[in-house]
């Protein structure tokens, strides 16, 4: 009888410590989520696919607070709408779901390292061969609201002080000086260091060197990522040499 109370004793032991061991693993693995363990507050952008234009430019800010800001451009297609309002996460602490200030539901995006996925209105990922334009690429706060001057173009030193590069991240404009003609157009960043510039243009203004004009020109047309640190940006193409590099130009 006496032995039949200590297997039972050691039984119950054993289970009671491997309970103990589940909920520990329970408690760690709640830990390692997307909202405990990312650096998710900041601002988010792209261009998502839509049924009757040409993309929806989509600027997300998440805050710490638990509030946001959604800025949303159908292309081609009047202003911009703003809406604000408040966000919770899920109870695996992967997504965040947007409400309005009605409360309403918005939408709902799974937060990664440097983005945010769109998904579909049951909450899963968006498949298909658009899948990957409904990410949308945390801003990198080394690369915009700073000013760029330019000082290497195609591996050829540039001495113009008066040619640089800006972003803007309120407005996804890219603006500078090719050297000469001041310039403006659009940005917009993808995941890994993407970017891509479109309807950039300048002024008219007839200079007399043309050729660091002509060759900035062309760099934006062929960049599709970039590197930033130390002070220094560099717009490249693939894994080519830099097509430009640029120090920061500090006021």
């Amino acid at each position: 009888m006496v032995c039949a109370i200590s297997m039972f004793m050691g039984f119950n032991a054993c289970k009671s410590k491997k309970f103990e061991e589940k909920g520990d693993l329970a408690s760690i693995s709640t830990l390692h989520n997307s909202k405990n363990s990312l650096d998710w507050a900041g601002t988010y952008m792209g261009v998502v696919p839509c049924a009757d234009c040409n993309g929806i430019e989509t600027r997300i800010t998440l805050n710490k607070s638990g509030t946001y800001t959604m800025i949303r451009k159908y292309m081609d297609k009047g202003d911009a709408i703003e809406t604000k309002g408040t966000f919770q996460w899920d109870d695996a602490g992967n997504t965040v779901i947007l409400t309005n200030a009605n409360d309403n539901n918005v939408t709902n995006f799974a937060v990664g390292e440097g983005k945010l996925t769109q998904l579909d209105l049951k909450g899963n990922v968006i498949s298909g061969n658009l899948a990957n334009n409904y990410v949308l690429a945390k801003v990198d706060n080394l690369l915009v609201g700073k000013r760029w001057r330019l000082v290497e173009l195609n591996g050829n030193p540039v001495n113009k002080k008066d040619a640089f590069i800006t972003f803007d991240v309120n407005s996804n404009r890219v603006s500078g000086n090719f050297g000469c003609n001041d310039f403006s157009g659009m940005y917009n960043l993808r995941t890994g260091n993407r970017i891509e510039f479109s309807q950039v243009v300048g002024t008219l203004k007839l200079c007399l060197d043309m050729e660091t004009e002509n060759g900035f020109k062309k760099i934006l047309d062929m960049t599709d990522n970039y590197t930033v640190s130390d002070n220094k940006l560099s717009l490249n193409r693939a894994r080519m040499a830099p097509l430009a590099r640029f120090v920061l130009e500090k006021f």
